[in-house]
């Protein structure tokens, strides 16, 4: 809904994301053309006068001691989009282009992973006979990059490259001047994104002759550990990965609990996760399990006591598999195998105890569960309890799952049920004073 009317050029106020998106330019001629002609295109407000369209012109107007101006009262839903879509046929910079993709890009990426949600959950229900959603239709077909393109006037490819030469640009890839080499004309931007793309590759064959570990990552120093993609670095080739603790949250712990050159055991190793990222980070591990299957791993039980070692370790982790995971072998004492929650924690509790006998003085015992959507208790507590008992120096890291452990028909069923399905996973770690 619109208006049109004569209104007050002092009451009005720049939109605060123009300044932000729009250098400032010489105004002269604008200055020289609405002394001629008028103003021609009037100045579009918001109902709160906020500018919208027109920032230049009023500036032009201020100058010609102009007092009063048409401008049109516009109400939008995205005041921001509103202020680029204004600016279509403005002459804009390379760098303006690329901070109006800034302004653009999150919204529709919003909206597409708004869609390709609801989408798995309507396919899902579809498929299991649960009740259809209407959610998500409202948006019709989002292809992000094609909506950017028709958005900014730029196409599909253009937009991709030019927000590939400015983040190569922002991250440091290539130095600034590449942007003000743009933005003058010296380079075209297929010249631009050809140089941001020879200097990624000089950065990718200098990583090769000197490999970054994973481990150099920032120390993160919060008790919630969430991580968005699994190293793969640390699984064994055709490893699936799924459920497991991925590797940088045994890079954290270890970070947290070790120096270089301790000693850490891991008696419940299974293909042997910990032991990889401790000869990355420069520790010694010693690494059992009831079932080896991984290089290295040496056989023992720890429900029949301690490993044999030759003395105290710094930390000792145990990662051990509870309520609906796989089976991991056929021997009795297998807590997979375990009749009951009771019998579970009883095994488990003679488990920790052999473990806290392989910790010396100023070491640290950690624990890592979760809590089986299918239980109705919480589990991760029950073992934190255990693990409280041995010492009074007791922390909890929270390291959640990925969303994606559950399917698509849980997620339904679950919905449908007003039911909350468990993405907690913990780590709980007392430590020997």
């Amino acid at each position: 809904m619109e208006s049109l009317k004569r209104i007050r050029l002092s009451t009005l106020k720049p939109h605060p994301m123009n300044a932000k998106i729009y250098t400032d330019r010489d105004i002269a001629d604008l200055v020289e053309s609405i002394s001629t002609h008028g103003l021609l295109e009037p100045l579009v407000v918001t109902p709160g006068r906020v500018i919208l369209s027109g920032h230049r012109r009023l500036t032009a107007l201020q100058a010609l001691g102009v007092k009063m101006a048409m401008a049109r009262t516009l109400r939008v839903g995205d005041e921001e989009l509103a202020l680029v879509e204004f600016n279509r046929s403005r002459i804009r910079t390379w760098s303006e282009r690329y901070r109006e993709l800034q302004v653009i890009l999150p919204r529709l990426r919003s909206i597409a992973d708004e869609r390709r949600s609801d989408g798995a959950r309507r396919g899902a229900a579809k498929r299991h006979g649960l009740p259809v959603t209407k959610v998500g239709h409202r948006h019709g077909r989002c292809r992000v990059y094609e909506e950017v393109g028709k958005i900014s006037g730029l196409g599909r490819e253009s937009a991709r490259k030019l927000l590939r030469v400015f983040e190569a640009i922002d991250d440091g890839v290539v130095p600034s001047k590449l942007g003000e080499r743009l933005d003058a004309g010296e380079f075209s931007l297929n010249r631009a994104y050809t140089e941001v793309q020879r200097a990624i590759g000089k950065e990718k064959s200098a990583q090769k002759e000197n490999p970054k570990s994973e481990s150099s990552l920032t120390f993160d120093p919060f008790d919630i550990w969430s991580f968005h993609k699994r190293a793969k670095k640390y699984d064994l080739p055709g490893e699936n990965g799924a459920g497991s603790p991925p590797g940088q949250m045994w890079v954290q712990l270890i970070e947290l609990l070790t120096e270089p050159g301790d000693v850490v055991m891991d008696p419940m190793a299974g293909t042997g996760t910990v032991a990889r990222v401790c000869s990355d980070l420069g520790r010694q591990c010693l690494a059992f399990d009831i079932e080896p299957r991984g290089p290295g791993v040496l056989r023992h039980d720890l429900y029949k006591g301690p490993p044999p070692i030759d003395s105290k370790v710094k930390l000792a982790v145990l990662d051990p598999p509870y309520g609906s995971q796989m089976l991991y072998s056929r021997r009795k004492n297998d807590l997979s195998r375990c009749p009951s929650i009771e019998v579970y924690l009883e095994r488990l509790s003679k488990c920790l105890s052999s473990l806290w006998a392989c910790v010396g003085a100023g070491g640290s015992m950690a624990v890592v569960v979760g809590s089986d959507s299918d239980q109705d208790f919480d589990l991760s507590w029950e073992v934190g309890k255990l693990v409280q008992q041995y010492s009074k120096s007791f922390q909890r890291i929270w390291v959640p799952y990925s969303p994606q452990l559950h399917p698509g028909h849980r997620v339904s069923r679950a919905q449908n049920d007003k039911r909350l399905l468990s993405l907690k996973r913990e780590v709980f770690v007392a430590k020997y004073k």
